[in-house]
């Protein structure tokens, strides 16, 4: 049998050994026996100390005891190794750990702000955000006229400071008040969009107006009555004697 050193963790380990075993060599083993006296074999026989001498002189033997002192060495190195790494692992554990608190964390902040997010879409409607953006537009209506009080009575520095702080209020009054005025398009033409009847069924329409009803005089043109008058306003002519 022989032992072949083998690098552990891809050659950052210690070296580990692997073993072939093979059958054990008997014809080896008792050849040395076949040499003996008759005096000896017997002295093997009755003397278990020269018995044992002569079992721990065979080659196989010692080739045996070779083996499990390097068996024995790799163990200890390997173990040397593992008690060598356990505080990286330990380090490399708590690491690991405390990535996986964090993510848990992260994680649920972002179900959190998504449900926020929900809630939120769900309650700001486009009428909600109209009257935000009309009463947004006559805030800044109301802080444009008191920067013009505030000019009329000598509260600037300079002409310049006053058109730069009026005109940015009156810029936003009327970006605020154009997309007011397009969400309220947007919301005008979503509810003629929208049908007024029961849902699946078209819309009811309002009954036309009566026909204009006619009066015809005697041996006269006929006449429209004026707002379905049961009689003529405009005169009519009178019937002939003949």
């Amino acid at each position: 049998m022989m032992a072949m050193p083998t690098p552990g963790g891809g050659g950052l380990g210690p070296a580990t050994y692997s073993f072939q075993s093979s059958q054990p060599n008997y014809e080896a083993a008792v050849h040395k026996i076949q040499y003996l006296s008759k005096d000896e074999l017997q002295d093997l026989l009755n003397n278990d100390s020269a018995f044992e001498r002569f079992i721990q002189g065979l080659e196989q033997i010692q080739s045996l005891q070779g083996e499990k002192e390097m068996l024995m060495a790799s163990n200890k190195s390997l173990a040397e190794y593992n008690l060598s790494q356990e505080p990286v692992l330990r380090r490399i554990r708590l690491e690991l750990e405390a990535r996986k608190n964090e993510a848990a964390t992260l994680i649920q902040e972002v179900r959190s702000l998504l449900q926020s997010t929900d809630q939120r879409r769900g309650q700001t409607d486009p009428e909600t955000l109209l009257a935000l953006l009309r009463a947004s537009a006559a805030n800044v209506d109301e802080e444009s006229d008191q920067i013009a009080t505030d000019f009329l009575d000598d509260k600037f520095e300079s002409v310049d400071r006053f058109l730069e702080a009026f005109i940015e209020k009156r810029k936003v009054s009327h970006l605020r008040k154009v997309k007011g005025d397009k969400l309220e398009e947007m919301i005008e033409e979503r509810r003629r969009k929208r049908p007024t009847g029961v849902a699946g069924l078209t819309p009811a329409r309002n009954a036309p107006p009566p026909p204009p009803a006619i009066y015809r005089a005697p041996n006269g043109p006929p006449t429209a009555l004026v707002g379905n008058l049961p009689y003529p306003v405009n005169p009519v002519g009178m019937p002939s004697p003949y």
